[in-house]
């Protein structure tokens, strides 16, 4: 499967910035990291298919992943999985995740947006990432 980002947009970046995690764009490079941070957390295959400028002179990353099929895990099952990879929740209520966001610390992951719409469950029951935010924290 092919992926190009929209022109001069790579998702999302949070710095820290005076001790205050802050939201901006990110650019190429983050983006790419990130790519690479989830291949090495989560066994992921993405790989850098081109660089390109468009006909306006926009800045766009094609990117490759092999394509997943089934279907969108019930919450619940992705948080079990979540638990299972070692992850917390960066919020919890009565152990009950409230967000999307999770840190692992055991290789200091933390994932972003991590919610059923961004993962595919196999036939064989598998959950696998396919469009998360990862970074690796110090």
């Amino acid at each position: 499967m092919l992926k190009l980002t929209h022109p001069d947009r790579f998702g999302k970046a949070y710095p820290r910035i005076g001790g205050q995690t802050v939201y901006q764009e990110a650019t190429p490079l983050e983006y790419l990291v990130r790519l690479q941070v989830c291949n090495e957390a989560f066994g992921d295959d993405m790989r850098l298919e081109q660089v390109m400028l468009d006909a306006e002179g926009a800045v766009r990353v094609i990117t490759s992943q092999p394509s997943i099929f089934g279907i969108h895990p019930e919450t619940e099952d992705l948080h079990r999985h979540l638990f299972e990879q070692g992850f917390e929740p960066l919020e919890a209520v009565d152990d009950f995740p409230t967000t999307n966001d999770w840190f692992r610390a055991a290789d200091r992951i933390l994932i972003f947006d991590a919610h059923s719409g961004n993962y595919i469950q196999t036939a064989n029951g598998v959950i696998v990432p396919i469009d998360i935010y990862a970074e690796k924290v110090p």
